[in-house]
């Protein structure tokens, strides 16, 4: 029968009718886009339920996101796919739970597994041997295992798939930076460049598009609501593997560097780690685009100066060892700069000259040279155009803001001041995390949408300026105090301010009679923080409790507590339970000590 036959029939058979349809394992938009014209819409209560894996398959209606199981759901599926009925044995109750908790909330990994247990042995000793060799029973099980999750990895765009096999140079269960994944898959030249935004923008786009197709879990949030780190399900960890290897991606598994322990990762294995000498083996690496030798299996090596310069085709370059750093001056194509070296060190000249060079990572911190301060100062042609981050930078006094002015696309900066002095920071900066902050501090960029400060001793005025910046959305205070008692918010403060973070500060919300004032007083009132989504609490001993203007605030999403006093934990319960009734039921209240 032809196809357009078929559709009328349907739509004949459905007219008039109340009817359920149910479209199974969507990828795409297009078979609803054939069919919906021949399901007659007469007001009848039908209803149409589509399942899909991508999470962006939403069809402008109502999602319902299905969760992974509970370890206490995990277990009661397999319990009653192998026994059924009977009881489970009390001798394998532990080890059959600890078998439900690594199939990791998958329920296909949950049935697969249960095949076997229910045709083998019901002993302890049986068991155990599965369960040290999960993943290889549950994909050797049954072909159909695998088979559903490479239809995942099938329906994959073509740009998204080398991003989502570069999982599988990660180790099991490692949680990833996010800021670190992206760099690498910029580096290794995954993202497609596009006009109007940056590389990182792509590959963030990129990242969410795995993350809403249901292959990439999010580990952490950022205070401003992005994923900071994130992780993937153990059996599509070995997903990755076993493809990498069929179609020989990273020069598949076995055919990497596997001289060092087996538990490395593999992208220390083969991509990024290299034995000693290095200057024989270097031929063999010229053509690599990343090396990071920042892990914690990379302390072979005393100094990984000689032979490197050899490289010109880095792009990401992470080292944690003795490493001269002349010998940097021939790779041209570095975007990424990441260095922990201990003892005092400066930047050189070459480094802020390279062209490509974005992000510059110092984990011990680092200073200008007198020479860079003297061009910012006397060579108008002096520009550090790519530049778009710097950590951690010492700043010792007005000449470093000539330096940083010299970088007009750089957006984000974190700094520490090795004295107070005079200084102008780059109007352009958005992010800005400063540590030792005094009251004679610098002036803060309007642009600026997070601040973090640590080590702070601030005035109230000076308080009150950051809360006047027009655009400040994320704000943190680490470690520090007040020069007044008490402090109260003014109209127009904190405006747009979504994050706001209090960790080790010292700062109370009421004061009683076995108070010494140590402190200062926190007085907000109900409105201010207008737009406040996450409040967090770290480790404010001298507070009493949450100022109850905070209970107003409907657009609060969570309270974070730890380390705080009981009554401060009380307190931000009783905020929830005020916002229930006024109607914001997604106030979560998370409490730790």
């Amino acid at each position: 029968m032809e196809e357009e036959n078929l559709a009328e029939m349907l739509y004949k058979s459905l007219k008039g009718m109340r009817y359920l349809i149910v479209m199974d394992d969507v990828w795409d938009t297009k078979p609803w886009d054939d069919l919906k014209r021949y399901f007659p819409d007469d007001r009848t209560g039908s209803r149409i339920l589509f399942t899909s894996r991508n999470k962006e398959l939403g069809f402008n209606d109502v999602v319902n996101e299905l969760p992974f199981l509970s370890d206490a759901e995990c277990w009661e599926l397999l319990r009653r796919k192998v026994f059924q009925t009977e009881r489970c044995p009390p001798e394998l109750l532990e080890i059959g739970k600890h078998i439900a908790e690594k199939c990791r909330g998958l329920p296909l990994s949950v049935i697969s597994i249960s095949s076997i247990l229910t045709n083998m042995q019901k002993k302890e000793s049986s068991w155990g041997k599965i369960a040290g060799h999960l993943n290889e029973h549950i994909f050797d099980s049954t072909n159909n295992c695998i088979d559903i999750l490479k239809l995942s990895y099938q329906h994959l765009p073509v740009h998204l798939k080398p991003c989502f096999l570069y999982f599988g140079a990660f180790k099991e269960d490692e949680v990833i930076s996010v800021r670190k994944l992206i760099s690498l898959w910029v580096a290794e030249g995954f993202i497609n460049k596009e006009n109007h935004r940056s590389s990182e923008d792509v590959a963030h786009y990129y990242l969410m598009d795995l993350i809403n197709r249901g292959l990439v879990l999010v580990a952490e949030e950022r205070s401003n609501g992005g994923v900071k780190t994130c992780m993937i399900h153990d059996l599509l960890h070995d997903l990755c593997l076993r493809i990498a290897k069929e179609e020989n991606f990273m020069g598949g598994i076995e055919n990497g560097y596997m001289k060092y322990k087996k538990d490395k990762s593999i992208l220390e294995k083969q991509r990024l780690c290299f034995p000693r000498p290095f200057d024989p083996y270097v031929h063999s690496q010229l053509g690599r685009r990343v090396m990071d030798l920042s892990g914690q299996y990379c302390s072979y090596f005393e100094d990984v100066s000689v032979g490197i310069e050899n490289l010109v085709h880095l792009r990401y370059l992470a080292v944690r060892q003795n490493l001269k750093l002349p010998a940097l001056e021939n790779l041209h194509r570095l975007e990424y700069l990441h260095l922990e070296i201990r003892g005092k060190v400066e930047i050189p000249e070459f480094v802020l000259n390279m062209k490509n060079l974005k992000h510059l990572h110092f984990g011990r911190g680092a200073s200008f040279s007198a020479f860079s301060h003297l061009r910012a100062t006397t060579d108008e042609s002096f520009l550090i155009n790519n530049l778009q981050s710097i950590s951690l930078l010492f700043i010792h006094n007005e000449m470093d803001a000539k330096v940083l002015g010299c970088a007009p696309n750089l957006r984000k900066l974190k700094c520490k001041f090795a004295s107070q002095c005079p200084f102008q920071f780059p109007n352009q900066l958005e992010s800005l995390n400063i540590r030792f902050m005094g009251d004679s501090g610098p002036n803060f960029p309007l642009n600026l949408k997070k601040l973090t400060l640590s080590d702070f001793y601030l005035s109230w005025e000076k308080i009150q300026m950051i809360g006047r910046l027009p655009n400040l959305e994320v704000f943190k205070l680490r470690r520090g105090s007040f020069k007044e008692k008490q402090w109260d918010t003014e109209k127009g403060e904190f405006q747009k301010l979504k994050f706001f973070e209090l960790n080790i500060v010292e700062i109370v919300s009421q004061y009683d009679s076995a108070d010494w004032y140590p402190t200062a007083k926190w007085n907000p009132t109900s409105d201010d923080y207008p737009k406040l989504e996450r409040l967090v609490l770290r480790y404010c001993y001298c507070l009493k409790e949450i100022p109850s203007s905070f209970g107003y605030i409907l657009t609060l999403q969570k309270i974070e507590v730890q380390g705080c006093a009981e009554s401060v934990a009380k307190s931000s319960v009783e905020i929830r339970e005020e916002q229930q009734e006024m109607g914001n039921e997604d106030l979560k209240v998370i409490i730790s000590h």
